[in-house]
């Protein structure tokens, strides 16, 4: 295995009991030194879960990190858990299209438009491309479902940016 470890003293078994923390450990350094050695073995799937581990114990602490900076660790930590849990960004697509999916329905039904099974099933496709807008079907809306489409596409957009490199990880 080649695993050389210099001035690492011994690690208590508190330490790394999931249960409880111990609150003498810096955890920050200790998933720090041990997201190194990964990377030094050359374990890409260690590699990323120690830096997870590091980036959500970053964004827990109470360092002044900046609010920029812990919104960006936020949004990775919820959308794919810092590439480490694609079903997370899958998730929220599938939330995200049910929600958006609610006023585009009451904004049909409200407008007389009546939609059979087949239009329906062949429009699913709108709410998995980020690309296609509503402006291309030949259906008014309310001018409120334009703006909440922007927030839609945006949101999809970055879920799905989240997804695939979630899947990337052992390609680096």
């Amino acid at each position: 295995m080649n695993l050389e470890a210099n001035n690492l003293t011994e690690i208590p078994t508190r330490t790394i009991n999931p249960f409880k923390r111990d609150d003498e450990t810096n955890y920050l350094t200790l998933y720090r030194e041990l997201k190194k050695l990964a990377q030094e073995y050359g374990d890409n799937y260690l590699y990323n879960k120690f830096k997870a581990l590091e980036y959500n114990e970053r964004l827990n602490s109470k360092e002044d990190i900046g609010s920029i900076n812990r919104i960006i660790l936020w949004c990775n930590k919820f959308s794919n858990n810092h590439s480490t849990k694609p079903q997370y960004a899958f998730v929220g697509i599938v939330a995200i299209s049910l929600f958006f999916s609610v006023p585009i329905i009451i904004s049909l039904y409200f407008n007389g438009v009546k939609l059979s099974a087949n239009q329906i099933w062949s429009s699913l496709t709108y709410f998995v491309n980020p690309l296609k807008l509503l402006n291309e079907y030949s259906i008014p809306f309310h001018g409120i479902i334009y703006l909440l489409e922007v927030f839609y596409k945006l949101a999809l957009g970055y879920l799905i940016y989240q997804m695939i490199a979630a899947f990337r990880k052992f390609n680096k």
